[in-house]
This record gives structure tokens, sequence and C-alpha cells, in this order.
């Protein structure tokens, strides 16, 4: 078979999905289905114009004005009786791997163990690295049963083979499985099953793709364009949506050289595709718009969409997909079903090593799409889910299901409605039951999801940010359809308005939102029926409140659709009353308690207080009455702690203030204080003379006189008494009892030489080796003579006092 004839008629041939034979099936991509999107972009994409088209499909005049869909051909209840009839046809290992050592040009035949006979020409060779190598060849049985162009990938290491034979011509083609070691086949499989293809109405032959659309559309949603001259020149800006992320997908809008890839062999006879770029036709604020679109789909997992070559370059090769977007699509078909195509893509390219390998792009042509940015987002996130490994969204005999209400399936066509999320075929008549987020998630593809951002319940709530008096806000992502953000606020009572609305041109989020009382109560939701974002107005009493922001739905799967993806970034926009007045705190005297008064021996107490309530709360210590001219001393008057030192005796009340922004309360404590001050002289000062008459406070004390005023009632005197060494003391009888006498003696007066000879304790007892006796006389002074044995030596004697503990 010609090869030249093959490819211009071959359309869609290299769409296909590539079954990686291996006894390791864990390191290579089994890809079930592979397609090339013809979508067609057809009408203003919001609800009415989209049941208009899909109200008018039957209305010739309305057909005139767009494409012929997949959707229109049943395909599927003619798959199954083509491949039944086919036989499979075994194929030696020896013999593939004897093709990637043929040269370009060379003839290439395969001889079938049915004894079949394959032949052709080597279109293509390709080494990527020192791992994979790629061959292709056009061949034709010598019955013309098999033909089409048959590429093959071998990597080098495991020495595993994985490859495709595909005509356009027929919906039968053929998928390269390996039996054992030493054997291979080519096993019969529905071209539907490969690539974007319909059957037609002789259910053996298959029609190609969509093609383009028949009129241009405004993209009413899409960001208004202000641009500049350098705008205009189409400025590739740099943006990346989640530049932490190692998982990339490249939005490439500079032009690109594609060599040695399935796209090479399939649509360019194996030479190289120069893809010229798109900036010649798209604006910066265009590319913008474009990039911030398809954001908005991958928002919820953690995967970086970049415009950045760099990043793509540094993410992990089985990690990554270039998309790359280009008005040049003649490599694809300069005529015929080709010319049309909006995009094409191959499933699982995104991990697959072979895909990796070869660097194997998906392409979106943005002159099919009129350069327009709406049309464009849709068909980038249509090709790249393809590369996630996502299938076609139908329904019944529809290949590309377009929706119902203002809603519609991402893998099917999302040009004619306002809201176009991922799916899982919830809708009746569904043909495909594919769990779009959890194969987007999954391990295959090994970026997840983002992390949560925001806690799901009132206890673990984050508060709106305060901008002013009456103006609160937040920004925030609803990750999964369980995903609930909640977020507090406290307001005085009022008028209320609280508008959630989606963040992201593009976004797949039908917001719906609760509010909750301090309580836990629901007192309003709103989840609207004519707008995916929602509002509450109404009047609040003073008090804390919750705000809830959830996946929303409306209506059934069927006739609106669930909260699955409604998925996506918001704005949170509050206008409250105002802050509320917030009530006096709760203050509290918890030491010294308050009941009864308290009564003090001392001039030091410590007293503890509280101050509980809500707003910026402060505590400050006071004395609101105390005896004429005394000032109390306080350590720390902003603590709740702190301690007081009381001048003199006397009746004082204190006071503690609590306060926050808007009111202040108050607890009093009534404090008597009662001690002897020539005692607490003694105390804090026993070595001082406070009145200056030579006599130190303690001795004074002790001797019963008044250390604060000059002047003393007590003496002590040594005498001697002849034979009888002695001293005599004349104390006051009401001796202080916290006071201890004590009497030494020494004979050479030396520091060290002192002894204690006798000691007065708190109860009036003498003790020690002197003998005491006392006397009182008619004044009720008490002397008290002190002996010794009268063998003992003449010496000095002194008296010592001090406190006791």
């Amino acid at each position: 078979m010609n090869t030249a004839k093959l490819l211009a008629s071959f359309g869609l041939v290299g769409a296909s999905a590539w079954f990686f034979a291996s006894e390791k099936p864990n390191e290579y991509s089994t890809p079930k289905k592979a397609e090339i999107s013809k979508m067609s972009p057809v009408g203003q994409p919001h609800a009415s114009l989209a049941e208009k088209q899909r109200t008018q499909n039957s209305d010739t005049a309305a057909a005139s004005k767009r494409p012929a869909h997949a959707s229109d051909c049943p395909c599927a209840q003619h798959t199954s009786p083509i491949v039944q009839a086919a036989a499979s046809a075994e194929i030696s290992a020896n013999e593939l791997k004897s093709l990637f050592q043929l040269q370009r040009g060379d003839s290439a035949s395969i001889q079938l163990a049915t004894g079949q006979k394959l032949t052709g020409t080597t279109t293509m060779l390709a080494e990527h690295g020192e791992e994979w190598s790629t061959v292709a060849i056009d061949l034709t049985a010598e019955s013309n049963a098999i033909q089409g162009i048959l590429t093959m990938h071998i990597n080098q290491r495991e020495q595993q083979i994985a490859g495709t034979l595909v005509n356009q011509n027929s919906a039968l083609a053929y998928q390269l499985e390996q039996l054992d070691q030493q054997n291979y086949q080519l096993t019969p499989v529905a071209a539907t099953s490969l690539f974007c293809a319909q059957t037609s109405e002789d259910p053996e032959i298959v029609t190609l793709g969509m093609t383009q659309p028949a009129e241009q559309a405004s993209d009413a949603t899409a960001p208004a364009d202000s641009e500049s001259p350098e705008d205009a020149q189409g400025i590739v800006p740099v943006l990346n949506s989640q530049p932490t992320a190692s998982a990339c997908i490249y939005l490439d809008f500079d032009g690109q050289r594609v060599s040695g890839t399935i796209w090479n062999s399939s649509y360019n006879s194996g030479n190289d595709i120069v893809v010229d770029a798109a900036t010649s036709k798209l604006s910066s604020s265009q590319i913008t718009s474009i990039w911030k679109g398809v954001s908005a789909r991958y928002a919820p997992f953690n995967v970086n969409v970049t415009t950045e070559e760099a990043a793509f370059l540094a993410a992990p090769a089985t990690r990554r997909i270039r998309v790359v977007l280009t008005p040049a699509n003649t490599f694809y078909g300069s005529g015929g079903t080709l010319s049309g195509a909006a995009g094409t893509a191959y499933v699982n390219s995104f991990s697959s090593s072979y895909y990796s390998a070869s660097d194997t792009p998906t392409f979106v042509f943005t002159n099919h799409l009129y350069n327009n940015a709406a049309y464009i987002v849709e068909t980038v996130t249509h090709e790249s889910g393809h590369t996630l490994g996502l299938s076609h969204d139908g329904k019944g005999t529809t290949t590309y299901y377009q929706g119902h209400g203002d809603w519609a399936p991402i893998m099917g066509i999302g040009y004619y409605d306002p809201l176009v999320q991922w799916s899982k075929g919830e809708y009746t008549g569904s043909t495909n039951t594919q769990d779009d987020l959890a194969i987007i998630s999954g391990s295959n593809n090994g970026f997840g999801y983002r992390s949560d951002d925001f806690g799901n319940t009132n206890s673990n709530a984050s508060e709106l940010i305060i901008n002013s008096a009456t103006n609160l806000s937040q920004t925030g992502l609803i990750h999964k359809s369980s995903d609930r953000d909640v977020f507090s606020f406290s307001t005085a009572a009022g008028s209320t308005n609280i508008t959630v609305n989606q963040a992201d041109y593009k976004s797949m989020l039908d917001v719906k939102i609760e509010l909750y009382n301090a309580a836990g109560s629901l007192i309003a939701s709103a989840n609207p029926t004519t707008s995916f974002n929602a509002s509450i107005n109404m009047e609040l009493d003073q008090g804390d409140y919750y705000l809830h922001v959830i996946a929303g739905s409306q209506g059934t799967a069927s006739t609106g659709f669930t909260s699955y993806s409604s998925l996506g970034n918001y704005n949170i926009s509050a206008t409250i009353a105002g802050p509320p007045t917030l009530p006096a705190p709760q203050v509290a005297i918890i030491s010294p308690s308050t009941e009864p008064a308290v009564t003090a021996d001392q001039n030091v107490l410590q007293f503890e207080g509280e101050v509980n309530g809500t707003g910026s709360l402060s505590a400050s210590w006071s004395v609101v009455a105390a005896p004429a001219g005394v000032n109390v001393e306080i350590d720390d008057p902003a603590q709740t702690s702190t301690e007081m030192v009381f001048p003199t005796s006397g009746n004082y009340t204190i006071r503690l203030t609590g306060s926050n922004e808007d009111a202040s309360s108050y607890s009093e404590i009534n404090v008597t204080i009662d001690y002897n001050e020539a005692q607490l002289l003694a105390q804090q000062d026993p070595n001082g003379d406070a009145d200056a008459d030579g006599l130190n406070n303690l001795l004074e004390y002790a001797l019963g006189s008044d250390n604060t005023e000059l002047g003393h009632n007590g003496f002590c005197s040594a005498i001697n008494q002849g034979d009888t060494a002695g001293m005599l003391l004349s104390l006051p009888s009401s001796a202080p009892d916290d006071v201890r006498y004590s009497v030494e003696a020494s004979s050479s007066m030396d520091p060290n030489d002192w002894v204690t000879l006798s000691q007065k304790d708190g109860n009036g007892n003498w003790t020690g080796s002197a003998t005491v006796h006392e006397i009182t006389n008619e004044n009720g002074v008490a002397s008290y003579c002190i002996e010794e044995d009268n063998n003992s030596p003449v010496r000095f004697y002194r008296l010592v006092t001090s406190m006791i503990q």
C-alpha cells in the first residue's frame, strides 16, 4: 500500500491507545482508550444557546449552523460483531524485534502464524535516550484484510514491545499484545476504542473526529482584554497555578518542533513536525484567560498549570504533559475530515513511560476555535483529560454528550453550557461511568488532591478577615464534594448580607452556603437554581455566627447536576451591621476572700483577681478608700495578681476594674490593717534606729520602748555585786513574746569569746547554765538577776535580742 496515499486518508490513525506488554505491568501504562477530539465550539456558551442547540438537532436550518457530531451516528451497536469476526494474528517476538534494526525506507515483512504475510515500508525510526526506540511501518497484507500503519515501541532494557496497527477506513484495528516470551499477537479491537471516531451508516467504516465549528461566538464570560501594544504582540506571560507542585500541565503557546513521536509516524511520514507559535493570533490577555480557565478545572488537584517551559522540564518525566496550542495543523490533514480538528491527544500520555521518553505532546488547533478563549479552555481541558486516562462521556448512541440544562461534561462537549464539570456518568443513558476525579487523582497520575485549606466544623472554624467595621471577606477552595469550609464572625444587631461567588473564569463550582448561630442551629441556607453563586441577606441579632461553604447541586443528575464536581475557588464578601457591642467583663477578687471583710496583722498583702469576657480585656487595681494622707504602694496595678504595701494600720477599700473596648465593671474588697508598728520595724529593720536615739529598733522593741519616738522605757545594765558576779536586767513586765532574750558573757570581749548563759523563750521561761531570779517592783517593772557560780571569774555581760520566727 502506498504510504503517501495511506497518510492522506489515514486521518486519526495515530490517535490510538498502546498496550505495553510486560511481565512487570506496573512499570508500563496500559491505556484503555485514546482519542483525537474534533470538538466543535459553536455558539455562545450560555444556557439559552445551549438549549437552542440541543433542541434544534432535527431542524435543518439549525443544523446548517453547526457541524455534524460524533453523537449523530450510532457506533456502539456495530463494534462487537466486527471484532468477533476477526481472528488474532500471532507473530514471533524475534521477528518483531528485527524490525527495529531496519533503516528508514527499507522494505519490511512480517509473517503471521496464520501464514498470511504483511509487507510494507519503514517510514520512521527514532531513539529516545538509551531506553526507548520507535519504528513505524506502512503495512498491507497480501489479501488486503489487514492494512495500515504499524507503530511499535521497544524498551531496550526490558525488551518489551508495544504497538497498534490502524487503518482509518476500517472500524477494525489491531492491538499488539504479548502472549509469552517468544510470541505476540495482533488482537482485533474496535477502532473507536483506540481513538476518537464514530461508525457511519456502514458499520465497517469509521468517520474520524468532528469538524470545525461553522461560526464564531463571543465569550461573554472571559476576562475583559485591555491590551497594550506589547500585549497585542502575544508575548507569553509566565504563569503558574501551583508553583510548588511537582506534576505539571504545560500550555505551550510559542511553537514546538516535534520529532520521533507517533504524531510524526501517523501524520507526517516520519518527518519532524514544525509547529508555528499561536501567539501571532493570541494576545497576552487571551493567553492569561486560557491559563485561568484551565487552572480552574484543575484547581482541586496538586498539579501546576503553567505557561513556563522551565517548570515543565523540571517536572518528573511521567508526571507532565505538553499541550501545544497552535494554528498550524497542516500536518494533521490539509483537507477532508482532519482539516477541522480542534484538538487531539493520546490516552495516558501524561504518565506513560514511552510517551514521556519521546515528549509526545497534545495538540489544540486554535484557528479551528476562532482563537476564542472559552473554546480553547474547553478543548485544552478535554484533551489533557485524555492524557490523564479519561474517555469520552456520551449518552445512548451519542459519543459526545452535549449536556442538559446549564450543564455539560468536560469529556463530552462543553462549548454550549455555563457550567462544565468532570463526570462519572450519573445522568440517565450515560455511556461512560468512569469516575473522572478518582482517575485524575489516582496513583497512575501521581499527584492527588490539594490539601484542605479550612476546618469543617464550628469548633475549628476560621475567622473571616475583618477589612473594616462592617466589611468581612475570605477566599478558599472546595477541593472535594465532601469538603466543607467553616468560618466564624460576630456582628451587632442589624442587616447582614453574605455573598459567596465563584472566584475563577470557567469555574466548576456551584456554591451552596449555610448559616448557623452560636448554638449550632441552622438559621439560613442558599443554593439558587438561577445562579452558581449564593447569597444570604437577613436581619441578625447581635452574636456569633458560623458560615459554611459547601459544594452545591441543582436538580438531579439527569436534569441538572450533583455536587460530584462542584469544585473550585470562591470569594466571600460580607457586610454586617458592625462589630457587636461587647458586654462588660466579669470581675472577681479571688484572694483575699471578700467575705467576711479582711483583717490583716501585717502590712503586705497579696491580691489575686479574674477578668473574663470578650474583646480586648484589661485589669486595673486601685485603692478607693484609705486613712487620710496614706498612699498604698501597688506593685503592678495592671496585672490580675499583685502585691500591696500598707504603710499604716487602718481601714482600706481595694478595687479591681476590668475593661474591654465597650464597657467596664469592678469588684471591691474592704481590708482592715491592724499591726504593731514597732514590731514591724523590728522585723523589717532590726538594726535600724528609727528615732535616732542610739538604740536599734529591735532592742527598743525588746525593752518595750517606742522605737518611732525619741526616748525609751527600758534599760539594760551590768553591775558587780562583790564576790558574786552577775547582771541585773530591768525589763518591762509585758515584754513581747516574739522576742528572744539571750545573756552572753565574755572574759575578754573578743568577738569570738562570747558564750550564751541563758535564754528567755516566747513563753517567758529562762533556760541555760546561769540562774535567773525575777523580781517585780511596785511599778510593774520586772528585774532579773542572773547569777553564775561563785567561782566564776569576773567577766563582761551583754543582752542580745532576736525575733522568734
